[in-house]
């Protein structure tokens, strides 16, 4: 199916994420990923990306992650911005990275967890410098694209 962006809702027995899943068994199909706020939806930014209500959140430049969708080519685009580590990279705001989403066409838009937890590994090998001091922060969430099985079976 086609990506979906959006704010979920909870009804009765179901949730909503641009179709019903059945809450207690699901539909074997749909995979759910969680982020805050919603970047761009139908082309347009959403409000303010929470800049007035969480200044040092949305205003301040941080390490993101952010995923896209551009629903005229069909194409994902997974962002990933170092910060903290002056002078290799600085970060982005919320704002920044909607302008890049933007100038690509991207259509539907969502800001990941960033921060220390803003790894990205491909093969085996992280491809970018997390800012947390130790390097890759422990977290309990991940989006992860696979294209050969051997590897989850492997590991």
């Amino acid at each position: 199916m086609e990506p979906w962006i959006g704010v979920s809702q909870a009804a009765e027995d179901e949730l909503l994420l641009g179709w019903s899943v059945s809450l207690g068994e699901g539909d074997g199909e749909t995979q759910a990923l969680g982020g805050f706020p919603v970047l761009i939806d139908g082309g347009q930014r959403v409000g303010d990306l929470e800049v007035q209500a969480r200044p040092s959140f949305a205003a301040a430049r941080h390490p993101r992650s952010a995923i896209g969708y551009n629903t005229r080519t069909g194409q994902v685009w997974i962002v990933l911005v170092d910060g903290r580590q002056e002078p290799h990279s600085a970060g982005m705001t919320l704002p920044e990275i909607a302008r890049l989403f933007e100038s690509a066409g991207i259509d539907q838009a969502l800001n990941l967890d960033g921060g220390g937890s803003s790894a990205l590994v491909l093969g085996h090998s992280h491809v970018n410098r997390p800012s947390d001091a130790t390097g890759e922060r422990p977290v309990v969430n991940a989006l992860a694209l696979i294209t050969d099985s051997t590897w989850c079976e492997a590991n």
